[in-house]
């Protein structure tokens, strides 16, 4: 409503950075939010995104809303002080999800980004809670009952009410001393869960500045502290599998417990399988990326030692079981217990292609090979790749 609506009619908007990133393949977009666009297409689709009036309109009528729920929340807070209550008032301010807004080319929600799943958890309360307290410990919506009731000194055990999230009270009104600010074992390890229930695609936990998603594709696991802007994937490295592991130990627990969608799915990579192409735009040959060797016109790019490093199943250069598991209709399965008619999913194949006969034209090692990467020179005629199932890229 007005003036809200035409406040902010002189701003402009620039793709988001993990936009540009996603649209480019640099890196490319998990399985569970990849789009479906030619990377040829990606400059051109950052121009008209940023030229796009309706998108323009949008993003400024947001802007407006935004300002017009902090002008009313502000009266709120000058009423409650006219009254000479602010002081021991509690106040809560959150959502009920966030919004992508170009961030990882999508809009609106569905995906485990903080963007979209994270949302705010302000507490103000004077005579209770420090200013500026800053708290990195996983919660959810579930844990706001029990805590504020907790707050205003409600026995929860005397309410009757059986409470699926947690008290963190003790948290939150921690006085600003560096030992109690920063000793609090039972949330230490904290893990919370969000999941697709819409599609059923992923499932995540998080814990502190951790976020793990598991999926039909690979696991992805975040570190939001060296990487806000969730853009790589951090499995399996070295310095991650502890937690990596205890995060999908305790996914896996709420996933049964409270029947994700997810479990129904067919297959679900619980590992990352051994042989695994890249998504991401080819480092030596800009502007192409795998899927496109299985042209004609690119197999001979598999010659070289950087792309066939980065393309192994395209460039038939791998053919190894995995050593991890597999869901296989929410039954946990290596490759020594898969059976013929497991084999028959194409993922399961892919997860253990020797046990399931799927390395039709593996070259043996000691036929490999190399050839200087400084040497490839790419061609001109080539149709560009596709990636993913769904493109999230244009705004409303």
């Amino acid at each position: 409503r007005p003036p809200y609506d035409s406040m902010y009619d002189d701003m402009e908007f620039k793709v988001p950075y993990s936009g540009k990133a996603a649209l480019k393949k640099e890196p490319s977009l998990p399985g569970w939010s990849a789009l479906n666009l030619d990377i040829s297409q990606a400059w051109s689709t950052i121009d008209e995104l940023e030229h796009d009036e309706t998108r323009k309109v949008y993003y400024r009528r947001i802007f407006g809303m935004i300002k017009l729920v902090d002008d009313n929340v502000g009266k709120l807070l000058d009423f409650l002080e006219r009254k000479g209550v602010d002081k021991n008032t509690i106040i809560v301010f959150s959502s009920d999800h966030g919004d992508m807004l170009g961030e990882h080319a999508k809009h609106n929600k569905g995906k485990p980004y903080e963007t979209s799943a994270g949302v705010p958890m302000l507490l103000r309360w004077p005579n209770g809670v420090s200013k500026g307290r800053v708290i990195d410990t996983a919660y959810s919506n579930i844990d706001f009952a029990p805590t504020i009731l907790s707050m205003m000194n409600v026995n929860l055990r005397n309410t009757g009410v059986e409470f699926h999230g947690i008290d963190g009270s003790d948290e939150v009104l921690a006085h600003p001393s560096e030992d109690e600010f920063d000793n609090f074992p039972d949330t230490e390890s904290q893990t919370r869960f969000i999941s697709d229930s819409q599609q059923g695609k992923w499932a995540s936990a998080v814990r502190n500045s951790f976020k793990l998603v598991l999926s039909k594709g690979e696991p992805w696991l975040f570190d939001l502290s060296a990487d806000p802007q969730e853009l790589y994937n951090v499995y399996g490295h070295t310095n991650y599998t502890e937690v990596g592991e205890e995060m999908k130990q305790d996914l896996s627990y709420a996933m049964h417990q409270h029947s994700f969608p997810l479990t129904e799915s067919d297959v679900v990579f619980w590992n990352k399988p051994a042989c695994w192409d890249t998504r991401d735009q080819l480092s030596m040959w800009k502007k192409r990326v795998c899927a496109e060797l299985a042209d004609p016109r690119y197999s001979p790019g598999c010659q070289f030692r950087h792309i066939y490093e980065q393309c192994p199943v395209a460039c038939k250069r791998c053919c190894e079981d995995s050593e991890g598991h597999i869901l296989i209709k929410g039954e946990l399965k290596s490759c020594n217990t898969v059976t013929d008619n497991d084999c028959d999913m194409g993922k399961v194949s892919i997860f253990c292609p020797v046990t399931c006969n799927a390395c039709p034209g593996q070259r043996p090692d000691d036929e490999l090979v190399g050839t200087d990467d400084d040497e490839f020179v790419e061609t001109d005629d080539a149709q560009d790749a596709t990636d993913g199932d769904d493109y999230g890229g244009v705004a409303p």
